[in-house]
């Protein structure tokens, strides 16, 4: 279709305007309202877009689907038609009781926010906070329940009836924008849940030297990554500007990226471009350059911090061994010292040995050798520890001859 005067109507301010064809009709009466829309000029020289808009619900499944039909017209007369689904739910609680768990984790994300930062979990309950209050909303349920109606709409579209519409199908297309982000949030969330779990694996130390190795090579990738992206981006104009007008693998610099991509991990199909010149010299200097060079230099670089990360946790486990090593001497040399001090004072008391430990000796003794006679000789070995003299042996022996009442 060509216009015959281009830009007629350029300067004038733009008008919209809503028509209605309720789902009640049938085929001769649809066709017929298509018609009276037709001689209503709905669609002339001055349209710049057309939106048709199917408003359904799936009561099985809960939920409405907006599908929206749209026709932008250029100037030069081509229409480019697009169409897109809007899945929406329309019962965000099955059950009441639901609301007592987002009570409770609203709670949670307030008591989080004086202690740990929570953003991210506050955004998402607070996007759907916002998707349930458009949900609950009176203008919407009010409109919603007219157009359910199908003997409530007036066939020839009232102001009203077309109104109603208007405010579902906006409520409806905001709750879709709104599930939208909800479900980049909740990935999001999921992202810095791995994180956390990836966090805590530290404590293991072959899992310590795997996160680390991840750590330490995405720290390297950054210069790597804008070299790559800018020869990446040079093949991708080059193949644009060689075959855009021949293939339509490299026809727009959407489709030249995706081609560039299956290149490298090897899904392109080059038939489709072998019989164009210069595209086996582009191939080949496209997969020497980037699947060969470039992915072999990152290979190389996670396998370089591996080996450092390898190593560094080595030498912590040496270091700690020798601390532990050193640790054990030490406490060997302090008990040694301590023994030396507080022997003779652990043993002796009142210039005797003390009783308790004196009968735990002999005992032990007397099941080795049930023969033993008691003498300062035959003690001395039984209390080896230098500070303990004769005396103390002879002074305890004629403790025992008196019978014990001596102090």
């Amino acid at each position: 279709m060509v216009y015959p005067v281009c830009h007629a109507y350029e300067g004038l301010d733009s008008e919209y305007q809503s028509y209605l064809l309720i789902f009640s009709l049938n085929t001769t009466e649809a066709l017929e309202g298509l018609a009276d829309w037709k001689n209503q000029n709905w669609i002339d020289l001055s349209t710049d877009k057309v939106v048709i808009s199917v408003l359904t619900y799936n009561g099985e499944l809960e939920g409405y689907v907006v599908t929206e039909l749209t026709l932008e017209f250029h100037a030069g007369g081509y229409i480019t038609p697009k169409a897109t689904a809007r899945p929406t739910i329309s019962i965000p609680y099955g059950k009441k009781n639901s609301y007592v768990n987002d009570i409770l984790v609203w709670i949670w994300c307030i008591v989080a926010l004086y202690g740990r930062s929570q953003a991210v979990v506050c955004v998402f309950y607070a996007i759907w906070a916002s998707i349930v209050s458009l949900l609950n909303d009176d203008d919407f349920q009010d409109s919603l329940w007219k157009l359910a109606d199908p003997s409530a709409l007036n066939v020839n579209e009232t102001e009203d009836d077309i109104r109603s519409l208007n405010v579902v199908i906006d409520n409806l297309k905001r709750i879709a924008d709104l599930t939208s982000v909800l479900r980049v949030v909740g990935a999001v969330i999921i992202a810095l849940i791995g994180l956390q779990i990836l966090n805590r694996f530290r404590f293991h130390p072959q899992l310590n030297i795997l996160t680390r190795t991840v750590a330490s090579a995405l720290k390297q990738f950054a210069a790597f990554f804008i070299v790559f992206i800018v020869i990446f981006l040079t093949f991708m104009i080059i193949g644009s500007m060689i075959f855009g007008d021949r293939a339509k693998e490299f026809a727009s610099l959407d489709n030249s990226m995706a081609s560039c991509i299956n290149m490298l991990f090897g899904v392109f199909d080059f038939e489709s471009i072998k019989d164009l010149q210069f595209s086996v010299a582009f191939y080949w200097i496209y997969m020497v350059v980037v699947s060969l060079v470039l992915m072999n230099m990152m290979l190389a670089i996670v396998l370089d911090a591996y080996d450092d990360v390898s190593k560094e946790s080595y030498k912590k486990a040496a270091n700690m061994e020798l601390a532990n090593r050193v640790v054990a001497i030490c406490w060997d040399v302090v008990s040694e010292i301590s023994i030396m001090l507080f022997a003779r004072r652990t043993v002796v008391s009142h210039g005797r040995i003390r009783p308790h430990l004196l009968e735990r000796v002999l005992q032990r003794k007397i099941k080795e050798d049930p023969h033993t006679i008691l003498s300062p000789e035959s003690l001395k070995p039984l209390f080896p520890d230098d500070g303990i003299g004769y005396e103390v042996f002879q002074a305890t022996l004629q403790h025992i001859e008196n019978g014990g009442n001596q102090q």
